[in-house]
């Protein structure tokens, strides 16, 4: 599996988990997880809104 499949498996469960953005977020950053520009928030984020192939599964 690649990593950025782990990385959104693992965001999934936390979130299901009942954790919130800060934890995951916190736990990802002590975890050694970093944006590919680490530079913090972006203002202007591309959201998309069409059909796409699952990562996660219903399992």
């Amino acid at each position: 599996m690649k990593r950025k499949q782990k990385v959104v498996q693992l965001i999934y469960h936390m979130y299901t988990d009942g954790k919130g953005l800060r934890a995951i977020s916190n736990h990802l950053n002590k975890a050694g997880y970093m944006t590919k520009r680490r530079k913090g928030k972006n203002p202007n984020p591309i959201l998309v809104e069409r059909k796409h192939e699952a990562i996660i599964s219903d399992e």
